[in-house]
């Protein structure tokens, strides 16, 4: 302890008489360790720390499928895998939506699930106060209860531990608090977290329900039960049920773990993102370890002196890495200093799609791998210097051999520029593929205008207005209302707008054919939904006054479908099966295909319904405006209410804003990749400057010599450009390579650009060695000005 003490004290004194040295050491950790930490603050939240349920590893996700995605479980079929499965401990389903809360000041939209009344002893979870559901909480008629959420206990009950008991008004109707949740529960996860759960009730008679696959479903697996063994299992049942209900039950299964559900979609690039930051760290201990060396030159005849007077080879790797580790922590100091900035900067910035995000915050395991993080990187910088001198230091040492010790360790500074400048690369080129498939997504049609559209959404309360006229009377009034106001083009409405990240499908198929049914995007119009949204009418005709509810049922569809249904014919007059009761209507008219789930997802089939025919209790309104459409959104609240004071419009937005937020995630991951690269770039660029100063400084003499001898200025400039231009050639050269492997797992990640794309290379590359070649210039164009006497004289 004694002798740790003494080597601390030494390289606390020596770090302090070089203080320039320290603070840009510091200050280099410091933005390497702090990126990577507060990344993994983000890891740690979304991907690493278990849901938060007990055993949550055995919770998975039950989806339904045709083989290209998952479409939810029919209310039969999921009663069906409740009782016939072999492989669960228990099923539970649940269904998203929002209720109207009254009694207080004001009416308050809150977010709801409907969930099986075993849901909560699922996940193994317990209320804060009070009790979860029983099984004989599924009628409705008997008594209607309700669970609060803790957020919306507190904000609206004033955490009063008496509400459990009173009744709350949802929607008009009257239900009785008979619980509260802890404030660390949350399920399902998602973006607008859930205030109230009330229970799942469901009809007697199923049969008509066979094909509505609305229902989330997840299950508990039994103790030593496989992922395989489930779906298997689930697999059997649903073979079984698609041989009895063909035309409604698609005969495949997809059973995932639960945190791999919520999580799937962002765990690639949040991956890409942590290697990214490894790599910057890399580079920043790279840059330290080259000043070392440096450091560990100047300080050569102190190190000879030491060997004299005894010294061995491990007396000096502990003072070596004694100074690093003390810098090294001074580093993560610091970067802990910048995580909970950082974490905040993240979050703010993060896109609502990334599951979790918000729980990221400094604890216990964020400061551990900070710590990991200081105490590796100052192993591996202080190590340089210390392998640099060869097996045999002691003779190395020696003064009549310092000449191979400077070799040595020039050897061993070239070979950090050209790893700092090979991993540069490779960042600048992964972030380069990102930012063209970015320009790309931009410049993708969507199918319809999204300038000048306001949307918003309504939905009805049940008791208000409990049957279909009621509701269309509703919604026809009110659009009637809107389109009278003044900056108005046109108006419309749907049940599920592009990019907002809802949809329904139905399984659809045409009447008298053979083939079997496929799934197909459902959604009920009203109004002029197509001229607002401009979706052009191909062939045939858009809906009218004459599709009411009592004349023959139609659908308009989308050119993908027309092509599935009538691949070598026109698909005008076909009759189409779908719905939950197998309605058939007729095919009247095709529209233009719409980019509805994303700019990069691939178009499916689409099919449009009249309102009319099939009202609902909601409808999202879409308003083309004829100049700026934000203007619309209190005139638009003034009109529903002036029909019903106590209706709310909720989600008012652009729908320019909803385009731009389906590739928000894609431009965050580009915005966080494009700044550790340009972080990467500054420092490689860094060490290059720091190498050819160093060895300007170091062959002063040798410089003035030559210019004694007749060397001219541009001699010496082309001698101590090429020196540094030659270094990050190689370090081009195998950057390339290292990107054209590397950047092939950013496949899945692309859009219409290959992952070795040449262009993308290549101004990479180049604009690498321009920066290169500035950082080389400025020391050159200083050594072109030694003064030859003086150089002489030197020493």
């Amino acid at each position: 302890m004694q002798t740790l003490l003494q080597d601390l004290r030494y390289a606390s004194r020596m770090l302090r008489n070089r203080p320039g040295f320290m603070l840009v050491a510091v200050i280099t950790l410091a933005l390497g360790i702090g990126a990577n930490t507060a990344i993994f603050s983000v890891l740690y939240a979304v991907l690493l720390r278990p849901l938060p349920y007990p055993d949550s590893d055995r919770v998975v996700q039950i989806d339904e499928t045709e083989g290209r995605g998952g479409m939810g479980v029919s209310p039969p079929n999921f009663v069906d895998f409740q009782q016939q499965n072999q492989t669960f401990e228990n099923i539970a389903a649940y269904s998203g939506g929002s209720f109207i809360l009254t009694g207080g000041s004001q009416p308050l939209r809150i977010q709801s699930a409907t969930v099986s009344p075993n849901l909560f002893s699922l996940l193994k979870v317990n209320p804060l106060i009070g009790r979860t559901f029983a099984a004989t909480d599924e009628n409705e008629s008997q008594n209607r209860v309700a669970i609060l959420a803790h957020g919306l206990w507190q904000q609206r009950f004033g955490g009063d531990e008496k509400v459990v008991g009173t009744q709350i008004d949802l929607d008009g109707d009257s239900y009785t608090v008979i619980g509260v949740m802890s404030p660390d529960f949350e399920f399902p996860i998602q973006t607008d977290p859930v205030e109230v759960w009330v229970p799942l009730s469901l009809p007697t008679d199923l049969s008509t329900l066979r094909g509505a696959h609305y229902l989330d479903v997840v299950g508990r697996l039994k103790p030593d039960v496989s992922l395989a063994a489930a779906h298997k299992d689930l697999e059997v049942i649903a073979s079984r049920l698609a041989q009895q209900f063909p035309d409604q039950v698609p005969g495949r299964t997809r059973v995932v773990p639960l945190k791999k559900a919520l999580v799937g979609e962002v765990q690639p690039y949040l991956l890409m993102l942590a290697v990214a930051v490894v790599l910057v760290l890399l580079i920043a201990t790279a840059n330290v370890a080259s000043l070392m060396l440096a450091r560990a030159e100047e300080r050569r005849k102190e190190i000879t002196l030491r060997f004299a007077l005894g010294a061995t080879r491990l007396h000096l790797l502990r003072q070596l890495l004694t100074e690093s580790l003390t810098l090294s922590f001074l580093g993560g100091i610091g970067a802990l200093l910048l995580v909970t900035w950082g974490t905040k900067v993240l979050i703010s910035l993060g896109p609502a799609e990334v599951p979790r995000l918000q729980s990221a915050r400094f604890n216990i395991p964020v400061f551990l791998f900070a710590l990991g993080a200081s105490l590796i990187s100052g192993i591996l910088f202080g190590l340089a210097p210390w392998l640099s001198a060869g097996p045999d230091l002691q003779s190395t040492l020696k003064e009549g051999d310092v000449r191979t010790a400077t070799v040595a360790r020039q050897t061993w500074r070239k070979a950090l520029v050209i790893s700092e400048v090979t991993l540069a690369l490779v960042l600048l080129c992964g972030a380069g593929l990102l930012v063209r498939t970015l320009w790309n997504l931009n410049a993708v049609r969507p199918g319809f205008d999204p300038e000048q559209i306001l949307v918003a959404e309504v939905v009805l309360p049940k008791t208000k207005y409990p049957d279909q006229n009621r509701q269309a009377a509703f919604f026809q009034q009110l659009q009637e209302r809107i389109k009278a106001l003044p900056n108005v083009a046109s108006v419309g409405g749907t049940t599920n707008l592009p990019m907002s990240g809802t949809n329904m499908v139905f399984l659809a198929s045409v009447e008298g054919a053979k083939d079997r049914s496929f799934p197909a995007s459902f959604r009920s119009i009203s109004g002029d939904y197509f001229p607002a949204m401009r979706i052009p009418l191909l062939r045939g005709r858009s809906f009218d006054d004459r599709d009411i509810a009592s004349s023959p049922a139609v659908v308009v569809i989308n050119e993908s479908m027309a092509r599935q249904i009538a691949p070598n014919g026109d698909a005008i007059g076909k009759r189409i099966k779908h719905g939950f009761k197998k309605q058939v209507a007729e095919v009247v008219g095709i529209v233009g295909d719409v980019k509805f789930a994303g700019l990069d997802k691939e178009t499916r089939p689409e099919m449009y319904a009249p309102f009319a025919q099939g009202p609902w209790p909601f409808l999202r309104l879409v308003v083309r405006a004829k100049t700026d459409p934000q203007n619309l959104a209190g005139a638009i609240r003034g009109a529903t209410q002036s029909i019903d004071k106590d209706q709310p419009v909720d989600k008012i937005a652009t729908m320019r804003s909803l385009v731009n937020s389906s590739i928000a995630p894609r431009r965050f991951y580009m915005q966080l990749l494009g700044s550790f690269a340009g972080m990467a770039f500054i420092l490689s660029a860094i060490g290059i400057y720091g190498l050819v100063s160093y060895s300007v400084a170091q062959r002063t003499r040798e410089i003035g010599i030559r210019m004694a001898l007749g060397a001219k200025r541009n001699d010496v400039l082309r001698l101590v450009l090429g020196e540094g231009f030659k270094l990050t050639i190689i370090g081009v050269v195998l950057g390339l390579v290292g990107a054209f492997a590397a950047t092939k797992v950013l496949r899945n990640l692309l859009f219409e650009v290959k992952p070795t794309d040449p262009f993308t290379f290549i101004a990479v590359s180049l604009s690498l060695l321009v920066v290169a070649l500035l950082a080389c210039y400025i020391p050159a164009r200083r050594a072109t000005k030694v003064d030859p006497l003086e150089a002489i004289r030197y020493e």
